[in-house]
């Protein structure tokens, strides 16, 4: 248990614990550490297995792709790889590894049944999947949005600004329901009275911006 803490929630690596179970006067080599770390995920893999099913479960489920180092490619090169995070409504996040980024992730990893709400960023690995699964509803995520406002506050000061306002608004609102501790009915009842006007306001600023 102390290996595998070190190890993923504190990010020391084998060769590291090597060195400090030597200092302490004991002779095990890296590869029997390596095997016992390997031993123990194999006997939480059921209880990753059941977390997952349970995430899929969600009303409303969160996902995104993030890259890591994984292996060595070649000398002085380590390999690109990604985590693909997945955060369901009982406050739970899964991580799944996957080599790649492709788009077949994200069927995988969801399944292709989930009938809840995706929200994402821009990548469209995750509206593909919503248009083949119709159960499935995309919502992109307001921070991701915000950020290209972020962006564009030199080139159009003026849009930015009253778009920027906006997506505060809607930020105030979700404070509120935290500070107030609302769920179910009541949070769904504040949102549609308070939060869909300003979403609904957005959409006519944005459709004004095309003209």
């Amino acid at each position: 248990a102390g290996l595998v803490i070190d190890r993923f929630p504190y990010h020391l690596p084998t060769c590291r614990q090597h060195q400090r179970i030597e200092a302490a006067g004991f002779q095990v080599s890296r590869t029997s550490l390596t095997n016992w770390s390997s031993r123990a995920i194999d006997l939480l893999a059921p209880i990753f297995d059941a977390q997952c099913g349970h995430v899929r479960e969600s009303r409303v489920v969160a996902m995104d792709e993030t890259p890591i180092k994984a292996g060595r490619e070649k000398a002085g090169k380590m390999r690109q790889a990604y985590f693909w995070p997945i955060y369901g409504d009982d406050d739970e996040v899964v991580f799944h590894y996957a080599p790649s980024r492709s788009h077949d992730n994200v069927p995988r990893f969801l399944g292709s049944g989930f009938t809840g709400t995706l929200v994402s960023d821009g990548y469209d690995a995750y509206a593909r999947y919503a248009q083949r699964n119709t159960d499935a509803t995309h919502a992109s995520c307001w921070a991701h949005c915000r950020r290209y406002f972020e962006q564009a506050k030199d080139a159009e000061p003026q849009a930015a600004s009253e778009a920027l306002t906006l997506i505060a608004t809607l930020y105030h609102h979700e404070q509120v329901l935290r500070d107030r501790k609302l769920t179910g009915v009541e949070k769904l009842a504040y949102r549609t009275e308070h939060s869909e006007p300003v979403v609904r306001a957005f959409w006519l600023w944005r459709e004004r911006q095309c003209y």
